[in-house]
């Protein structure tokens, strides 16, 4: 006879074991235990609610649905970890034999990669291989296998998550050309990638973009490791031996120059090393440093270079072989005061001569040392390459080494205290005045400040009226104090604030001949460059008597429209100066002819793209030049018109920081095929070249015009509300500027009625 299990009352469980069922619900255990299969007969019996409602289970029911449970809520809370394949790390170790061995068409490769695989992920991974792969292995072997497939490349196929290492040994031929052997290294996106290159201590080597982050010699090998772009592959050319390098046979000389250049952020020592190959070529700059000099930058030619240093000597492998002019730069701390050494560094090759040039954007007693050693020279007696490059520097003194001894050349440097300065200044004021219709005056006067105070005051003339202030763009409103205006400004201490103020003045303009006197509001600080650009209606005649600021040149009103704003780009040859800029002529510069190659002046050259808000426009000059100054990025249509010629149309791609010359040739427009020929008629004369010219310069007046009224005439000013005046369609430009103006600005014109 079977006894059946003794019911346990859960009420009367211990409270460690009811705990648990509580916690997550006597309902979800209800649920659980109903889901399960029912026992057969004879086994224990459903849960019971007799007894006022207390639910009565067998406890091995319990257990096992207390263990279920546990198991449900692990599965539950664990979180699937994603899918993700990578690979870590890259190391490729390219092994070059000796040139004259039997296999020099050949470099042994062995690449190690670490992969890293994570959740379930099943997809192939593909690994960059150099190379045609002999051997191959995995660690760990179980986990993951290899495939090549039929395009060559070689796959990881991981069959569990885990880290592995896969190292690929293999051979790759070498290709020649005229230059050597070459050797293509495929890209690798892995975040860190080595490249190292085993090759014999005298082959020379050369790669555009690789960079030598530690050097190994003995006497036989040289072993490299290179720091090569990871956005494509890379080619590694193999030369000749560096002891066949033709230095021994080529004829070198060199100029040195040391820089001494002192600016209020400290002094600084640039040493110049111009090499002059005439004969033969060379591929590399070796240069002996002397006793303390330490080496923060180094540069030549071709741009920033990465030097391999042993004890006092300093080596520049060069990208391509040098027959002609290059340069080395050094870029070296140097004392603020007391005595600087200058011994100069040595070349491999002989010295022609020594300069020592002093820049100095500061006030400081300068002496080279000892007298008898340095001759002051004439800064154009400097060689015209490093001339040409040291203007941005602004050199102040120059001399030549007239002795063979280095090693007591010194300079004795003493700053001199600098003088007081208020420090408040405007550093550019901009004024644009336009003589409307009616004869009222409109000035948009805008200024540049630097090390500003909380506010900026203005002291208007009479008869002036305010009508709106901006500072970096933002609506302000001015504190009027009778005639003085105080604009508040947001930006305090070592800082810079644009502000722009616009005034209305009534009823300027004489009826018949008379003089007009115009004045500017005047401001507190000293200004370090003014710009007055006045518009004036054609319809009365001019004459500049005088003002306080002279009339600059055509060519300046000329460069104004053409460049308003002075373009510079950092040079990328002798890039060692920091802060170095020059200025250029970038943008897109052309010249307009006929069929027959005249130039046409007086062409309307329009400039259109995507990147414009509008056509931009220029006139040709009296040689059918033109010029825009630099846009965007992209790509554009340039249309030339003028009466009687057909119109042509180009397109261009133009860069940002880039100069681009194109040249336009214009046909004669089609001819009617009727034409009423009778016999008093008689052709007009074709027009001049005075004729031609005086139609290039009217047409370029009404553009100038258009271009400088754009800055009011575009319904508000200054952010505002539109000023009530009528500006001219047409009219003439006065352009005035000058540097430290007094406090009081004004001009003073002779107008005459037409």
């Amino acid at each position: 006879m079977r006894t059946q299990p003794t019911p346990l009352s859960l009420p009367h469980l211990p409270a460690r074991r009811l705990r648990p069922c509580m916690a997550r619900g006597l309902a979800l255990c209800l649920a659980l235990w109903a889901l399960a299969p029912a026992p057969a007969r004879g086994t224990s019996p459903r849960p019971s609610t007799e007894d006022g409602g207390r639910v009565t289970v067998p406890l091995s029911h319990y257990l096992e649905l207390q263990q279920r449970i546990e198991e449900l809520e692990r599965e539950k809370g664990k979180e699937k970890e994603p899918a993700l394949a990578e690979l870590v790390s890259q190391e490729t170790t390219v092994t070059v034999g000796e040139p004259s061995a039997a296999n020099e068409d050949a470099a042994q490769l062995t690449t190690v990669f670490q992969v890293e695989i994570r959740g379930d992920y099943r997809e192939p991974l593909v690994l960059p291989l150099t190379g045609l792969a002999e051997t191959v292995s995995v660690d760990p072997a179980a986990g993951a296998a290899l495939h090549r497939t039929a395009a060559g490349e070689l796959e990881l196929v991981p069959e569990q998550p885990g880290t592995y290492r896969v190292r690929v040994e293999g051979a790759r031929t070498l290709e020649r050309d005229a230059d050597g052997r070459r050797l293509t290294l495929t890209a690798s996106p892995a975040p860190v990638a080595a490249t190292w290159l085993d090759l014999p201590a005298g082959l020379d080597w050369r790669s555009a973009g690789a960079v030598v982050v530690a050097e190994q010699a003995d006497e036989d090998r040289r072993r490299l490791r290179l720091a090569l772009p990871r956005d494509r592959d890379v080619t590694v050319t193999l030369g000749r031996r560096l002891d066949e390098d033709p230095l021994e046979n080529a004829l070198v000389q060199t100029v040195t120059v040391t820089v001494l250049d002192l600016d209020a952020n400290g002094t600084r020592r640039h040493d110049i090393v111009l090499y002059e190959v005439l004969r033969g070529e060379i591929s590399s700059f070796e240069v002996e440093l002397p006793p303390g000099l330490e080496v923060e930058q180094v540069g030549s030619d071709e741009g920033d270079a990465a030097p391999v240093r042993s004890a006092d000597r300093l080596t520049v492998h060069r990208e391509r072989r040098l027959s002609g002019t290059g340069y080395l730069v050094l870029t070296s701390p140097a004392p603020a005061s007391g005595t600087v050494p200058m011994a100069p560094v040595r070349p491999s090759v002989p010295v022609r001569a020594h300069y020592l040039v002093l820049a100095s954007s500061v006030a400081a007693d300068v002496t080279p040392q000892p007298d008898a050693a340095w001759s002051q020279v004439d800064l154009g007696d400097l060689p015209s390459t490093v001339r040409e490059d040291l203007r941005t520097l602004r050199p102040t003194a120059a001399w030549r080494r007239v002795t063979d001894s280095e090693g007591d050349l010194r300079v004795a440097l003493d700053p001199l205290p600098p003088a007081p300065t208020s420090g408040d200044v405007i550093r550019r004021r901009e004024n644009t005045t336009l003589l409307t219709r009616e004869g009222s005056l409109v000035h948009q006067d805008r200024y540049v400040l630097q090390r500003v105070l909380s506010a900026f005051e203005v002291e208007l003339p009479a008869g002036l009226r305010l009508w709106s202030a901006t500072v970096d763009g933002d609506e302000v409103r001015p504190v009027v104090r009778g005639d003085r205006l105080a604009i508040p400004l947001t930006l305090q201490g070592e800082a810079e604030a644009r502000v722009e103020v616009v005034f209305l003045e009534r009823e300027k303009l004489p009826e018949r001949r008379a003089q007009i006197g115009i004045t500017l509001p005047q401001v507190g600080l000293p200004v370090l460059e003014h710009r007055w650009r006045l518009l004036l209606p054609e319809t009365h005649r001019y004459r500049y008597e005088e003002g306080s600021l002279p009339i600059a040149s055509q060519g300046a009103v000329d460069r104004l429209v053409a460049q308003p704003a002075a373009q510079t780009v950092t040079r990328s040859g002798l890039n060692v100066f920091e802060g170095e800029a020059f200025e250029v002529t970038a943008g897109l510069s052309g010249r307009v002819v006929a069929e027959d190659g005249s130039p046409l002046p007086g062409v309307v050259v329009a400039l259109t793209g995507r990147a414009l808000s509008g056509p931009r426009q220029q006139v040709t000059d009296e040689l059918g030049r033109f010029h825009f100054p630099p846009v965007p990025d992209g790509h554009y249509q340039v249309t030339a018109q003028l009466e009687g010629f057909q119109t042509v149309t180009q397109s261009v791609q133009l860069r940002e920081q880039k100069a681009q010359t194109i040249g336009l040739v214009l046909p004669l427009a089609a001819v009617a095929e009727e034409i009423l020929v009778t016999a008093d008629a008689t052709p007009p004369p074709a027009p001049g070249k005075r004729e031609l010219a005086k139609r290039a310069e009217d047409q370029r007046r009404r553009l100038l015009l258009d271009q400088e009224v754009a800055l009011l005439n575009q319904g508000l000013v200054g952010g505002v509300r539109p000023l009530p005046v009528e500006i001219p369609e047409t009219g003439k430009l006065l352009f005035l500027a000058g540097a430290l103006p007094p406090e009081q600005v004004t001009v003073r014109l002779s107008v005459k009625d037409r």
